[in-house]
């Protein structure tokens, strides 16, 4: 192994160390959720367009949730700041970077619209719910590498 992966390994059981048996308990029920959540998402050819909507709610809160494990395994007080989304973009910026802060946002944008316009494939996507479909698929697909990177980061305590 080279310098830099041994201090990383040192690191990371350094802060598993730290951690108390609750909150990494609390780490894996987060995670456990965020991988529920994640793994319910399917837009298959011909679904509608409530489960496209659902998905992509679903979509969101499986990477909210990883991210709050992610966060807490960095020993990040979540509960200042779990009810806010924006303060978890936020987190997520400080300790991930801006480009998966900006897929996040994404996903946040997404839900929104989602949840919240009941034109959203008309003005979208002109009514074309195949459209929908294959958009919230490739978001789905766009972002799993960082969701399952969240989970894996957040495992190492």
């Amino acid at each position: 192994m080279n310098r830099a992966k041994v201090l990383l390994y040192r690191l990371a059981r350094y802060r598993s160390a730290m951690l108390t048996d609750e909150t990494k308990t609390r780490i894996n029920q987060y995670r456990g959720l965020a991988l529920g959540l994640f793994q319910s998402v399917r837009f298959p050819a011909g679904c509608s367009e409530y489960d496209i909507r659902n998905g992509l709610s679903r979509l969101y809160y499986a990477f909210f949730h990883a991210s709050l494990a992610l966060l807490l395994s960095r020993e990040v007080n979540i509960e200042t700041i779990r009810k806010s989304h924006g303060m978890v973009q936020t987190g997520i910026d400080r300790h991930l970077g801006k480009s998966v802060g900006r897929r996040f946002r994404e996903l946040y944008a997404a839900r929104l619209q989602a949840d919240y316009e009941p034109d959203m494939i008309a003005v979208r996507y002109h009514g074309q719910l195949e459209r929908a479909q294959l958009d919230a698929d490739n978001l789905r697909k766009r972002t799993s590498g960082d969701f399952y990177w969240l989970l894996q980061e957040s495992r190492k305590v």
